[in-house]
């Protein structure tokens, strides 16, 4: 059974205090476990089209399995909202990412307490916060195309 306490528990010590929001994580960890990835070519921020929206998910769906593997068990964290233990399957969340793409919704955070990561999606992109560098690196090489050219990875 989930333990909601437990995970906060847990939450304090795996992010340093840090609170549960997504550019501050980035902010936070930006030298040590986080990579950015865009959600559509060219950097586009925003959808505009069926097509485009299923790029995105695409991608969302590739890199959240890649950071947490298929099945896996999460908790997904949205403002206002309790924890609420889930397992990650691709497209599973789509209704939610769309939210987020069209900034209908911040900070929905979604957890894997057994590799200590996290995938925050933004309107843009996805922010993940690995386990360590090497969790990040290794991202960053299977999914170099969706990377930024900016120096600071923004």
């Amino acid at each position: 059974m989930f333990d909601a306490d437990q995970f906060w528990a847990w939450w304090e010590t795996a992010f340093d205090g840090c609170p549960p929001i997504g550019h501050q994580l980035r902010e936070r960890f930006a030298t040590r476990r986080w990579i950015r990835f865009h959600s559509l070519p060219d950097s586009k921020r925003y959808a505009t089209d069926e097509a485009e929206y299923a790029e995105l998910l695409h991608r969302h769906d590739a890199i959240a399995t890649a950071l947490f593997g298929h099945g896996a068990p999460i908790v997904v964290l949205e403002p206002g909202c309790a924890p609420v233990a889930a397992r990650w399957a691709a497209n599973r969340f789509h209704a939610s990412f769309r939210r987020v793409a069209d900034d209908e919704l911040d900070d929905l955070l979604l957890v894997s307490v057994e590799r200590c990561a996290v995938f925050a999606p933004y309107d843009g992109g996805i922010d993940v916060i690995g386990a360590d560098l090497f969790v990040c690196d290794a991202l960053g090489r299977e999914f170099r195309a969706w990377r930024s050219s900016h120096p600071g990875g923004l």
